[in-house]
């Protein structure tokens, strides 16, 4: 291993993103040395000894594959995409950004899977039922608990990849973003002051599904960020938002209430069949 300042940098930051990646997946650790010896787990140097030559897309999927294993192996409660998460953000930093590594090495990169860039796929490509067979109907790095899933999904991406003419590990151009909340406003109480947001807060939002600017299942903060796209001043109210979503999905609100939306528990919502469609565009 080369001892050239440059490397050292490299190498170390390459571990301390990959280390906060996974401390916002799961599970959570407390403290970087509950991680650290996982990162360092792979035989990450197979990959950047330019001795090897040229490297193939079978020979990285075969070496990302059993580092998975050798991840798990250590600690059995994570699931697979956590274990490729931490593989995937290390290699994104070290050899995508830093520009390290073996010959081909960036065309055979995977993109990091997350919520953020699985939303993103999926609204890009909604229309796109042969692309969409490969991604879940919801989305969760707790749920990947087996490597051949991680691989459906991996072999969606490359066909994001062809239809975008761009490497592998570049469909996570379609990552969103994190979007970071406006500040709280105070709820509006006169309801005789309160403004009309487009056609209304819920109709803007089946709308927006429809259209594919939000993704199922959706929640407060992808309202938020809606809201946000559309510069509504003043913007509605957190209470205003929670209180809306609650009751167009609730069936014993007032029968004159539009019921656009299907509540699936933990504060997360999807839109009822009947309002699917460009006529609800």
């Amino acid at each position: 291993m080369s001892d050239k300042p440059r490397d050292i940098i490299v190498r170390v930051f390459s571990e301390w993103a990959a280390f906060s990646a996974a401390r916002s997946g799961y599970p959570r650790p407390k403290a970087r040395k509950d991680v650290d010896w996982l990162i360092q787990v792979p035989d990450y140097e197979v990959l950047f000894d330019l001795r090897h030559g040229k490297i193939t897309q079978q020979e990285f999927d075969k070496w990302h594959e059993s580092s998975v294993d050798r991840i798990i192996s250590n600690r059995k409660d994570l699931p697979v995409e956590w274990a490729a998460k931490l593989i995937n953000v290390y290699l994104k930093c070290r050899a995508y950004v830093a520009s390290q590594g073996r010959p081909n090495l960036l065309d055979c990169l995977h993109p990091p899977i997350d919520t953020g860039l699985w939303r993103g796929i999926r609204r890009k490509y909604r229309w796109n039922k042969e692309i969409l067979t490969y991604f879940p109907d919801t989305f969760s790095i707790k749920g990947i608990k087996l490597y051949g899933k991680y691989r459906k999904i991996i072999e969606g991406c490359t066909l994001v990849a062809q239809d975008l003419n761009c490497r592998l590990i570049e469909v996570e151009q379609l990552w969103p973003g994190k979007v970071v909340p406006d500040k709280p406003t105070a709820p509006v109480r006169d309801k005789a002051k309160m403004a009309k947001f487009g056609r209304g807060l819920n109709r803007e939002i089946v709308s927006a599904i429809n259209s594919g600017s939000i993704s199922e299942p959706f929640s407060v903060q992808d309202v938020r960020r809606l809201i946000k796209e559309r510069c509504w001043n003043p913007p509605p109210a957190e209470q205003y938002i929670v209180v809306t979503l609650a009751n167009a999905a609730s069936n014993s609100h007032s029968s004159t209430y539009k019921k656009y939306f299907r509540s699936i528990g933990e504060g997360h919502y999807e839109l009822r069949e009947e309002f699917r469609g460009k006529e609800w565009l």
